[in-house]
């Protein structure tokens, strides 16, 4: 069951071709593995590949099911003692997991070239800082950021920038946001 809901939010392949023949291969199940379920081809080649093989968790040891809570605690904001008991893997194994969705929630974000609105729609914008220090030590690299939300439909377009001053921001909502579109901020409307 963890398997077919990772298929049907695209973290695990629908479909595979073998890469000796490229014929279609079909999952078949192998109780002797982790995950229960294996890529095979039906043709003599026989050659039989992970179901993890081409997605974000070919290289991971955790279960299917560790992985489903830890998005869905994540998704949450629940990274504590407790998420780690629950998920059954070291809170340190799970701070590691956030961070490796967080670099491809943002990776996602910044490489999507969204436009938003329609007449007629509301985005809501904002700005912010980020700061992360070198070595956890006084010196630290900031980054502005800015963010636009459509209310209907949650496209949501993240920009860095080089500073918050309005031309910028300004430039950025003219090539984001549509003309005749209601734009919502906390400093403007």
């Amino acid at each position: 069951e963890c398997i077919n809901r990772l298929e049907v939010h695209g973290l695990f392949n629908h479909h595979l071709s073998c890469p000796v023949c490229d014929q279609p291969m079909r999952e078949r199940i192998d109780n002797k593995l982790k995950d229960g379920i294996i890529w095979s081809c039906r043709r003599p080649c026989r050659k039989k590949i992970s179901i993890r093989k081409g997605t974000f968790l070919e290289s991971s040891n955790l279960r299917c099911n560790q992985v489903i809570d830890m998005l869905y605690f994540g998704a949450h904001g629940c990274l504590g003692k407790e998420t780690a008991h629950e998920c059954d893997i070291a809170k340190e194994a799970l701070v590691n997991w956030h961070n490796f969705c967080c670099d491809i929630y943002r990776e996602y974000y910044v490489t999507q070239n969204i436009l938003l609105a329609e007449p007629n729609r509301i985005v809501d914008i904002d700005e912010n800082m980020f700061v992360k220090r070198k070595y956890h030590v006084g010196h630290f690299k900031t980054q502005w950021v800015f963010g636009a939300t459509e209310r209907d439909t949650r496209k949501c377009p993240l920009v860095a920038v080089a500073d918050h001053t309005a031309d910028t921001l300004l430039a950025v909502i003219q090539d984001y946001i549509l003309p005749r579109t209601t734009i919502i901020s906390d400093l403007i409307q």
